[in-house]
């Protein structure tokens, strides 16, 4: 048998090879770690025998019980032991492992029943000899194409014995077709199948039916790199799983997709109201009102961030799922590439074979039980019912051992009893005999106690019993798994499973019930002290008594703690923001919005407040009086009226009103629901300068059939309206159920250009026009945002608002953003796992002008057509001599590296050249000590960086490094009356000096020089005196407060300046300090630099002599040329605030508290030391929720990678 790589006739040819068979062993040879495993991988005969040794090993195991069992595996342990010394001696290792699988075979358990099982291997191996299997590619390969295995089967006759073709694929797979099994990494096969059982895979039974002649799977690879995959013949069953025959492809190069650009803010203040973590441990989730965002917990990158209500991480970890808000159905993503795989009904949502599988339980009224695959979107079935109530009786078979889902259920028509059988090789379905008069039809002639629920149950026994030949157990209704039941949604409406029809309880098929689970709130772990004994990630952990959940500390930077909310921005502030980039947009005026709650209200206070409303409108427009048709009360509920031309007020449920008082307007929500399903009718009516109109089908596409509603048919749905005012001509109406957003002309009623697609609608924050009215802007509650075009409906642009920076790009990775925006951007490429940083992909993605160049209608220069992606790095850390630490460090490239760097604190330590696509090496460095962080990069011969990987030492046992602090606070400028003088320059450094004081051993006194002290010889020297006395474990602060000025016209066009006591405008460079003069001294450290910055006052806003904290910052990091970390109290368009109350600036007080009360709360790790991060997070969070959001400190950094310990 060989495995050969084919193509169409018509294709292009990218791929054309063959394999070779060769045998492979039962563990990943990728991952072989000692001599043994090497010398097994490198000779083809003795893995085959590894292969017939599992194999052998797998069916005694198997059929071993009691003591029998416990013998078996000593005696299995004991021979590993002395296969182990034959080290990578081939010869040592065939002998042993031929003479331990005659031992085998010769025992008890394996000769039990096995008389037949040569004749049927031998048949078996005669049976495949045939079959061939090729391998496709009709384009390069990516996560976005597909790669396709086919199969022959000449003999197509069933196997003698339990046979199955397994393919095997990268845990980050999936696949489109039918005719196949697909299971997850890790998943349990068929009949306890092991082989690969850590790939995903696809499986084939040749057994026990006719098998199809031919047959083809196409495979999405989702990573990157370099990927192999294999098929396999194996058996199973009594005589025990064989690997007949194996066939590996060589390595396929799946090539990176598109690029797209992610924004994070890795210091964001925002409080979720829960944080999960999976049960893998690579994923955290931060739950905020309405959407989520999934984390790596390693690097602590942005994977997913979605709209979604009560998301939930798959038990085994590799999938979310979570409401949406617009239509209550169930979506389902695959965190491998952030695709949205399933959207289902709501229900009971349960899991089956390590995520394989999704089990539906119907919800009264939606009607529907279903089975789906997460792997593979074309495997679906499920049963439709119109029975209500009655989804708690249901009964569901997943056999994944003989491949079949059966169901119970009523039949379409509600009338009869019924269900389905699914094959899931074959997709054939039978339903199941109609077995007795369904439950609707019995209470409708008022005999529902004749209703048999066990008819159904019996149709279904016999079923499977015919296509499978077994016989499942009549019980009371329950779900089989052949597994415990795992589920994520939805279980607290249902019955299933339960021992008594009154407890409402979902669990595992051996487990009884007794009573329902309690009712539970879910709290911040800091809330409740119970919380404090909560196990650490598994998201939420029910403490002692069970009346309380506590959201679980989830270990990672950011990730584990619920902070409260700081501040939002106005919208108003950040449409200006977003103005400020894509030009000036409409001020909208102010829109009074009311609700008057469900029609079915007959209460006197809502019909008065309704009244009311008519009676005002119809001052205005008195035509609203002939409009108007009341439904007697009886027939309330079974007739309904929402349209414009006659409606019902009592289905008023929301109104709106804008405009002058001699030109109001309204917009009228009119819902009613008719029949006994309460289906919505809902309308909207716009009364304006005499027009009575409805406007609701503006909001659906012109060639939508008539009955296709924008508001959905629930009452949740149809509440989701929003309304903008943007003109007296023209309002802003959305619909979150459709999607939808339309500029309605209110003179006539109609759509001025086209429909407008939402970006997650359930999050629109506002929206806004431009000024010349041709785009719309959507601004969304998490601070991203898009423009539309009104005219086409067409997206022109995405951005986000974030840390009060804008960033727009387009779907490409193009964008354009401020220097500080671009801290906050990453760049994801399709198929390799993480983020890297935006900064190396500059020159090929940055366009500035963007925005302004789009919407105009301009070509923007189009990206290169294939991007490189950087190199991956790894690293582990270990203790060697005394004061040493060896690292080893591993590293891949597409193409070549060049080489790896290290760094302690930020600070490069060691760099070694490398080359070729791998490469791994050991570097000796002096022990930094605890609390200190190591950061080691690999560059590749394309100048490429990889992502910066990091690792904190564990706590220091002893004392940290030495702080040397120099602070500078002046606030009387004497020199010159144009220099105007500042109130709390001084006081914020003496502020400082004290808490630095009282922080303890491990700091020198802090240097202090304020007003007439402040000259610059005395702060050029004592910069010095710090510099020669701090080494290199200890950090060296430098604070300045105070005037900076420029010495051209503006501070960023000549050399940065420090303005002094005596400094005088008409002399800046011969009497102010030149920073340079600072740096030169600074760079000579080898402590960590850190810089505070204050240079922004009150009064200097806009003036042409002074810089702003941008300027300084920027001339710092451009003209330093030392490692150090800048923090400046602002951006460069704002004002450091100050406070008389507080006895100086904001900024200062923040860091005041976080180096004083506040730091245990600020080593959000516990580790004893504050990191960078972690001094940047609490100083910011405090400025923030002090200012209001009016001040905003900014961080930088110059030649310094990774985080570090700072205090």
């Amino acid at each position: 048998m060989r495995l050969t790589f084919v193509l169409p006739a018509s294709a292009v040819l990218l791929l054309l090879f063959a394999l070779s068979a060769t045998a492979q062993p039962s563990f990943d040879c990728r991952k072989a770690s000692n001599a043994v495993e090497q010398a097994i991988c490198a000779d083809p005969a003795l893995a085959a025998l590894d292969a017939e040794m599992s194999a052998v090993y797998g069916a005694a195991r198997a059929a071993a019980t009691g003591s029998a069992a416990e013998t078996l595996v000593a005696e299995q342990r004991a021979w590993l032991r002395q296969r182990g010394r034959c080290g990578g001696d081939a010869a040592c290792l065939g002998r042993q492992m031929r003479e331990r699988i005659a031992v085998l075979r010769r025992s008890p358990v394996v000769e039990t029943g096995a008389m037949a099982c040569p004749a049927a291997l031998g048949e078996a191996r005669a049976l495949v000899a045939g079959i061939r299997f090729t391998v496709g590619l009709t384009q390069k390969l990516t996560p976005d194409t597909g790669l396709q295995l086919g199969y022959q089967f000449p003999a197509a006759r069933p196997s003698p014995l339990p046979l199955f073709i397994v393919a095997d694929f990268p845990p980050a797979t999936r696949f489109r077709g039918k005719g196949f099994l697909p299971l997850t990494a890790g998943a349990k096969g068929p009949d306890g199948l092991r082989h690969a059982q850590a790939r995903v895979r696809a499986i084939i039974p040749l057994f026990g039916r006719q098998p199809a002649a031919s047959g083809l799977i196409t495979a999405f690879l989702l990573s990157a790199g370099r990927q192999d995959i294999g098929v396999s013949l194996v058996t199973g069953g009594k005589c025990g799983e064989h690997v007949l025959r194996t066939e590996r492809s060589p390595d396929l190069t799946v090539q990176l997709g598109l690029p797209e650009i992610v924004v994070q803010d890795r210091f964001t203040t925002d409080a979720p109201e829960m944080v999960l973590a999976d049960a893998s441990g690579r994923h955290a989730m931060k739950v905020y009102d309405g959407r989520y965002e999934v984390f790596d917990r390693e690097t602590g990158a942005l994977l997913l961030a979605r709209a979604g209500l009560n998301p939930r991480f798959s038990p085994a970890g590799r999938f979310v799922a979570a409401g949406r808000a617009t239509d209550n159905r169930i979506e389902v993503v695959d965190l491998a590439d952030g695709a949205v795989i399933q959207v289902l009904r709501p229900g009971v949502l349960a899991w089956a074979r390590n995520d394989s599988f999704i089990v539906l339980g119907a919800e009264i009224r939606q009607l529907e039980n279903t089975v789906v695959s997460t792997l593979d979107s074309d495997l679906v079935t499920g049963t439709s019912m119109r029975n209500m109530e009655v989804g708690w009786l249901t009964e569901i078979v997943l056999d994944i051992d003989r491949m079949f889902v059966a169901m119970t259920g009523p039949n379409a028509d509600g009338l009869k009893d019924g269900g389905l059988f699914w094959d899931m090789i074959s997709d054939e379905t039978h339903d199941l005999a109609e077995s007795g008069p369904g439950l609707f039809a019995l209470m409708s002639q008022g005999k529902s106690d004749d209703f048999d629920p066990d008819g159904a149950r019996k149709a279904l026994r016999q079923l499977v019993k015919t296509h499978r030949g077994i016989d499942i157990p009549l019980e009371s209704p329950l779900w089989r798994f052949g597994e415990p039941v795992r589920v994520t949604h939805g279980m607290e409406s249902y019955r299933i499973n339960a021992r008594e029809p009154d407890v409402q309880a979902f669990v595992a098929e051996d487990q009884a019930v007794e009573n329902p689970l309690p009712a539970v709130t879910a709290t911040a772990a800091d809330t409740d002290e119970r919380c404090e004994t909560a196990e650490d990630g598994r998201g939420l952990a029910r403490v002692e008594g069970g009346d309380v959940l506590c959201a679980v500390a989830v270990a990672g930077r950011g990730l584990g703690r619920l902070p409260q909310p700081v501040f939002q921005a106005s919208e108003a502030t950040i449409f200006d923001r977003i103005g400020d980039v894509i030009g000036e947009i409409d001020r909208v005026s102010r829109i009074d919005h009311d609700t008057y709650g469900d029609h079915m209200d007959f209460g006197a206070a809502r019909k008065a407040k309704i009244d009311a409303l008519v009676t005002e409108i119809a001052a205005a427009t008195p035509a609203i009086r002939g409009r108007i048709r009341p439904l007697p009360r009886e027939d309330i509920g079974l007739a309904c009226s929402t349209s414009a031309e006659a409606f019902d007020p009592a289905a008023i449920e929301q109104a709106w009103r804008w405009g002058e008082e001699t030109k109001v307007r309204r917009l009228l929500f009119v819902n009613c629901y008719a029949g006994s399903s309460r289906i919505s009718q809902a309308g909207l009516i716009l009364v304006s300068d005499g027009l009575i109109v409805d406007i609701d089908r503006q909001l659906v596409p012109d060639k939508a059939s008539e009955d296709t509603s924008a508001f959905g048919w629930s009452a949740s749905d149809a509440s989701a309206i929003s309304v903008f005012a943007v003109a007296q001509e023209r309002i802003l109406v959305s619909a979150s159920y459709s999607g939808m957003a339309a500029v309605i002309d209110t003179r006539t009623g109609r759509r001025i250009g086209n429909l407008m697609p939402l970006d997650n609608p359930t999050l629109v924050r506002a929206m806004r026009l431009t000024r010349d009215g041709r785009h719309l802007v959507q601004l969304n509650h998490d601070g991203r945002f898009t423009v539309s075009r009104v005219d086409t409906g067409e997206q022109a642009l995405a951005g986000v608002h974030i840390d009060d920076e804008i960033v727009v790009m387009l779907p490409d990775g193009r964008f354009d953003t401020s220097y500080e925006g671009a801290h906050a951007l990453n760049v994801r490429f399709a198929g390799m796992a993480g983020l890297q940083t935006v900064h190396q992909f500059g020159a090929a993605l940055h366009r500035p002008g963007l925005a302004q160049a789009v919407l105009a209608g301009h070509d923007v220069a189009a990206r290169p057509e294939t991007l490189g992606a950087p190199p991956l790095v790894a690293f582990s850390a270990r203790a060697a001599e005394a004061g040493r630490r060896r690292l080893v460090v591993s590293a891949s490239d597409d193409t070549a590296l060049a080489r790896l760097r290290v760094f302690v604190d930020g600070r490069l330590v060691s760099e070694r050249a490398v080359t070729g696509a791998t490469a791994e090496a050991v570097f000796e460095i002096d022990d930094p000590g605890g609390g200190h962080w190591i950061t080691v990069l690999a560059d590749d011969a394309d100048g490429l960086v990889s992502t910066p990987k990091g690792l904190v030492l564990p706590p220091p046992a002893g004392g940290r490094g030495m702080l040397h602090a120099v602070l500078v606070g002046i606030d009387a400028y004497s020199g010159d009356p144009a220099i105007p003088a500042l109130s709390f320059a001084r006081s914020d450094a003496e502020r400082l000096k004290a808490v630095l004081a009282q922080a303890g051993d491990g700091r020198r006194e802090p240097i202090l020089l304020t007003d007439e002290a402040a000259r610059a010889e005395t702060i050029l020297k004592a910069v010095a005196d710090a510099v020669a006395a701090a080494g290199p474990e200890d950090t060296l602060l430098f604070s300045f407060a105070g005037h900076a000025v420029g010495s051209g016209e503006r501070g960023t066009t000549g050399e940065l300046l420090l303005a002094l006591p005596g400094t005088r405008t008409a002399a800046l460079k011969e009497t102010a300090l030149a920073w340079r003069e600072v740096a030169a001294v600074l760079a000579k450290a080898e402590a960590k630099v850190v810089v505070l910055l204050d240079a922004c006052h009150t009064g200097l806003a806009g003036s042409s002599a002074f810089a702003t904290n941008d300027d300084v910052a920027g001339a710092l990091l451009t003209r330093a040329g030392a490692p150090m970390v800048v923090l400046a109290a602002s951006k460069g368009r704002q004002v450091a605030l100050e406070s008389a109350g507080r006895g100086g600036g904001v900024f200062t007080s923040a860091i005041v508290e976080v180096l004083g009360a506040g730091r245990g709360a600020a080593d959000a790790d516990t580790n004893g030391v504050i990191d960078l991060g972690e001094f940047y997070a609490a100083v910011k969070t405090r400025v923030l929720r002090d200012t209001e959001g009016r001040q905003s400190p900014w961080l930088a950094r110059n030649l310094l990678v990774g985080d570090m310990a700072l205090f």
